[in-house]
């Protein structure tokens, strides 16, 4: 049978509650005792504070060993645990029952808290700080041998120890002051100071000094038989050792204010022997033992003492007993305390010893060892407990007499009642017991009935009651000439034994069973009902059977005026369970938790409750809660119902254990965000039922869920140009792209590296507080491409004089590539880059080569034959080398895709006037070239004499302004779409111009529709693009588009179709570095632009002057 206590507090260990750091309550309870556990979060003392008049304890180990490590009224601080240690903490609500509250606090360790933290002691004065701690600790090491002496004025308790404080020893321990003798150099020691009595510090002293003989048991002096002289001395104590030379007694006289202790044992573990003021007398002690004898020196020494040991004779110990015989034994004068004999018994029998010495005699057995007495008495003793064979020692006291006299020793047969096993047979009524020699007489009695025995008797004499057997009796009552005891069984075999030591037995005595009253014991219990009960007075007893599984309430509350006490047991055996004095004013009650049939015993004990008074039991239902597991819930899911049932039928309440998840507003769950919390269903009960058991469900919280589109991208040649990945997110977060393989990434275009492999792009979103991320990958292999074909240009030289000046070569290569020169006879004209000087008169060989790269293969040399001939007779030498040009203003072009870029040149040297050429072969005077395209040019200048140099120039272009956008659709009303611009190239920073005058790279809260936004940078360069807002918010006639591109990517032709309604003109076509690479007009209708000759790679369409434009891939 299992009881359990309901709202009464845990009133056991096993029961113990949980503290927690701060303020704790001790809720009102009708127990006593109120129980806390605690987990030691860390290593750090726990102090524990109250004004509750109460007494708290501290225990450490398990509920089933507990070990008390501190108490204290109110309040304890501790040093005592650490880490992970369990703290079991007991309030004793004696003085405060109602409700109270207390405060638990941590706080880390410091310096004395604890003996593996000391304060390191000095010599001389210490001063021990103010705290709250019980105690506080010091560490001292030996500086050489000696004793260690600490004293104080402060009314507090030292202990000091050694060893270590895993293992600690006590050496000494006192009232203000300790002394630890016979330390060694290099000892350490621990002090520890009882700081309960005065948290506010206090200075005490610490001394050593060289130890001197005698101070100590370890250091004692040796005596010697006859007059030994006690020195001077300062200490209290002087000490002695002896080694008894032979079996004897051994004798010490000092003067009267002298304390004399002798020890035997070890310093150690010594055992006292014999002690008194002035004198004492050892018992007989062995040859060889070690003796110790101490001698107080109060009154500063100096004096002599004597020892004597006396030789040893018969009969003065156990050991050397005298032999007893039948009859008349005579004891001999002796200075001895005691004499002793030894007889050995023949039979079972009487043991009879008399005497008519005023002397005290005691009867012993078993081992001079570990004797075991009898019986005894003075004058005389009857012992009838002897078997055949025993070995009895017979000790008599011979202090007061000296011994000098005669005792007889009988031995008789044992008679009826002389022991219980030979115990007379008791009768209701009146019992006569004989006339005796023994000291007890016995009888024996079997209970007929449950029943209580009463023993009535006028002989002065005292009656113990006994139950069990003669081998193993088990006391109940005794009590002098009267007994009534308390309820036995029937059945139950009872052991009376009546002292007849000092009267001789022949008296009578009287022997009554009563029968048991209903509710007067617990075996006679009154069977209660549930309902209302009455207890005509108390103590008085009931026993209930459980009709049913539930919480019983047993009360006086309510239906008694009187005090009463209220006990419960779950058996006649006495093992209560619980107990109730003032649950309310003066009245009592407790709840218990029954199993169906469980059988309990009421006790109404209360002296003050001598008058009738109703109490009731009641009792209340069961009830369980069902609650289906939990389906996993996202974001999206707002709220949802709860649907727990009780089979009660009572409703249920809810809780949220982590309301940043969901929050519950009765049974309505509204999702917070996203995680787990425990939903916890509860029904606390009414008057019918009891509260049933909390059900606990998992709710899991996901964060909604978000798609990556990622459009395929076909296999690649190494030599393609930059590709455009095309991605969108259902969330519409901003994406992140990585790329692994032979190729990089920026934002979103891949740029390949040149070699073959496989290259994976991955899209990702790392999500937020309401998605979770989502990643997309695509792979395409990248194949070597091949190299491709290229031819030279190169125009037939006309013959030059030598008088001529320098010229230039303006050899072309199909693929774009320079081209290099060389000449087959240096004697007649030698190259530098383009520029030919001539040397003399003959024929050499021009070459003209290009020898490829990674995409063109080496292009067929070009070969032309230049001829220098004598100079016609008009010619005259003219010196060129003072002619010089150089690039006076370079304008690059401000946005890509324009031929806005200008070149002005400056000539020097020479003979004027100058004539400029941007192509080596017209020339003009004005020294400005313009409308030029991105790329390299070579300036030309000749003077009056023909004379010629050249300077290279660049025209450079920024990078085409590309526009791009993440869409996002609207899917509510008003609006939530939204599109979030990536704008490169051109120049930073960029302006922005939408339809709807926007001015930010990002527009949110969009309906659906078409929406155009104008790009502008930092030179006045423009891109306009247009993007579609998706969403259903009206129904559009459709239309068809004003433009229509097709195909793309595409191979030979790029098909434009324009509606009549368009009002785009012109396309131009750019690479990826902003080089324009064709231009067309349009019409309306289908146009075609070839690309037959273009390279693989992206380009960019350029429609109506920029206001459209469109990435192409080929």
């Amino acid at each position: 049978m299992s009881f359990s206590l309901v709202a009464q507090g845990q009133s056991t260990c096993s029961e113990a509650v949980t503290a927690t750091i701060g303020t704790n309550t001790r809720p009102t309870t009708s127990n006593r005792y109120y129980w806390y556990s605690y987990t030691m979060p860390s290593d750090g003392k726990i102090k524990i504070t109250s004004t509750s008049s109460s007494f708290v304890e501290i225990y450490s180990g398990t509920c089933n060993d507990l070990y008390e490590e501190d108490h204290d009224y109110e309040n304890i601080t501790s040093t005592l645990f650490s880490s992970g240690d369990e703290v079991l903490i007991q309030w004793d609500g004696y003085h405060s029952g109602n409700s109270f509250e207390w405060n638990l606090s941590l706080t880390p360790f410091e310096e004395g808290d604890r003996c593996t933290l000391p304060a390191t002691a000095s010599l001389g004065t210490n001063t021990l700080p103010i705290t709250s701690n019980d105690y506080y600790w010091y560490s001292y090491t030996m500086p050489n041998d000696g004793k260690l002496e600490i004293t104080t004025d402060t009314s507090s308790t030292v202990t000091v120890y050694s060893n270590t404080c895993n293992d600690l020893h006590e050496e000494d321990s006192g009232w203000r002051n300790a002394t630890v003798y016979t330390l060694s150099s290099g000892d350490e020691v621990f002090i520890k100071w009882d700081n309960r009595r005065n948290g506010k510090g206090f200075e005490w002293d610490l001394d050593v000094s060289p130890i001197t003989t005698g101070e100590d048991c370890l250091v004692a002096a040796t005596a010697e038989v006859g007059t030994n002289r006690l020195p001077a001395t300062s200490e209290y104590y002087y000490w002695y050792n002896y080694t008894m030379p032979s079996a004897g007694e051994l004798s010490v006289s000092a003067p009267s204010s002298s304390y004399v202790t002798i020890y035997t044992g070890s310093c150690n573990d010594l055992k006292v022997e014999s002690y008194g003021y002035g004198s004492a007398v050892t018992p007989t002690l062995g040859s060889g033992e070690e003796v110790f004898i101490r001698l107080t020196a109060s009154d500063g020494g100096d004096f002599d003492w004597n020892l004597s040991v006396p030789p040893i004779t018969t009969g003065e110990d156990c050991s050397i007993a005298a032999t007893a015989e039948i009859g008349t034994n005579i004891l001999p004068a002796t200075s001895a305390d005691y004499y002793w004999y030894t007889y050995t018994m023949p039979s079972d029998s009487r043991l009879e010893i008399t005497t008519a010495s005023s002397s005290y005699v005691t009867v012993y057995t078993n081992t001079c060892n570990n004797l075991f007495s009898n019986g005894f008495g003075y004058y005389n003793t009857t012992v009838t407990t002897l078997s055949s064979g025993d070995e009895v020692f017979i000790q008599w006291d011979t202090k007061s007499n000296d011994g000098d006299f005669d005792w007889d020793l009988s031995i008789s047969p044992l008679e009826t009642g002389d022991n219980c096993s030979l115990a007379a047979t008791a009768e209701i009524g009146t019992n006569p017991l004989p006339a005796t020699s023994v000291d007890y007489y016995w009888y024996t009695y079997t209970m007929p009935s449950d029943g209580k025995l009463e023993i009535m008797s006028t002989s002065s004499t005292y009656v113990n009651v006994y139950s069990n057997t003669c081998n193993d009796l088990n006391f109940e009552e005794g009590e002098y000439e009267n007994v009534t005891t308390s309820t036995f069984s029937g059945g139950d075999k009872i052991f009376i034994r009546l002292e007849t030591r000092n009267n001789g037995g022949d008296f009578d005595w009287d022997l009554s069973v009563s029968s048991l009253e209903a509710g007067a014991v617990c075996l006679s219990a009154e069977t209660a009902q549930t309902g209302t009960n009455n207890t005509p007075t108390a103590p008085y007893w009931f026993k209930y059977n459980a009709p049913t599984t539930g919480d019983y309430i047993i009360s006086s509350v309510g239906t008694a005026n009187s005090n009463t006490y209220l006990k419960v047991y779950s058996d006649c055996n006495g093992t209560e369970i619980a107990s109730n004095d003032d649950y309310e004013s003066l009245q009592s009650q407790t709840t218990f938790h029954l199993t169906e049939s469980d059988v309990i015993y009421i006790l109404w004990d209360d002296e003050y409750s001598s008058e009738s008074f109703d109490w009731t039991i009641s009792h209340k239902l069961e009830q369980t809660l069902t609650f289906d597991a939990l389906p996993t819930k996202t974001l999206e899911s707002t709220t949802f119902e709860l649907t727990a049932t009780s089979s009660s039928d009572l409703p249920i309440s809810y809780s949220s254990s982590n309301e940043s998840v969901a929050t519950i507003s009765g049974n309505i769950v509204t999702v917070t965000g996203a995680g787990t919390t425990t939903i916890t269903a509860s029904q606390d009960g009414d008057d019918t039922y009891n509260a049933a058991a909390p059900v606990e469900q998992v709710l899991t919280v996901t964060k909604v869920d978000q798609t990556i589109t990622l459009d395929a991208i076909e296999n690649q040649l190494t030599n393609a140009e930059p590709i455009m990945v095309n991605a969108s997110v259902s969330s519409g977060l901003a994406l992140d792209y990585t790329v692994s393989g032979p190729a990089t990434i920026n934002d979103n275009v891949i740029t390949l590296d040149g070699t073959e492999g496989t290259v994976t792009v991955t899209v990702s979103q790392m999500g937020d507080d309401y998605y979770t991320a989502a990643s997309a990958s695509e792979s395409f292999s990248v194949t070597y491409a091949g190299l491709q074909d290229q031819t030279i240009t190169f125009d037939t030289i006309p013959n030059k004089s030598l008088k001529d000046s320098v010229f230039y070569l303006t050899a072309t290569a199909t693929s774009g590539l320079p081209v290099s020169y060389s000449s087959s006879d240096g004697t007649v004209a030698t190259i530098s880059d383009s520029t030919v000087t001539i040397i003399g008169i003959g024929t050499t060989t021009i070459t003209a080569s290009q020898e490829g790269n990674d995409t063109y293969q080496a292009a067929t040399p070009v070969e032309r034959i230049l001829v220098i001939h004598e100079p016609t007779p008009d010619q005259t030498e003219v010196d060129c080398t003072s002619l010089n040009v150089s690039i006076a203003e370079t304008i690059h072009i401000s946005c890509s895709g324009a031929s806005n870029g200008v070149l002005i040149a400056s000539a020097s040297g020479g003979t004027s006037p100058y004539q400029y050429s941007i192509d080596g072969n017209n020339f003009k005077t004005e020294t400005s070239f313009t409308a030029l395209d991105s790329g390299n040019y070579t300036i030309t200048v000749k003077d009056a004499n023909e004379c010629m140099a050249t300077v290279v120039a660049q025209i450079t272009a920024p990078q085409p302004l590309m526009v791009t956008g993440q869409v996002n659709p609207s899917t509510e009303n008003p609006g939530n779409g939204r599109i979030a611009l990536n704008v490169e190239g051109g120049t930073t920073p960029y302006s922005y111009a939408w339809s709807h005058n926007a001015t930010t790279d990002t527009v949110a809260d969009l309906t659906s529709g078409d929406y155009s936004v104008t790009v502008t940078d930092a030179a006045g360069c423009t891109s306009t693009t247009s993007f579609t807002v998706d969403g259903v918010t009206a129904i559009k006639e459709l239309q068809q588009p004003e433009i229509v591109i097709y195909p793309n990517p595409t191979q030979e032709v790029l098909h434009i179709d324009l509606s009549a309604r368009s009002k785009v003109s012109k396309v131009a076509l750019y690479d990826v570095m902003g080089i324009k690479i064709a231009e067309e007009h349009l019409v309306p209708g289908k146009n075609q632009l070839d690309t037959h000759l273009l390279k693989p790679g992206t380009y960019l369409l350029k429609l109506d002057n920029g206001h459209h434009q469109r990435i192409i891939v080929k």
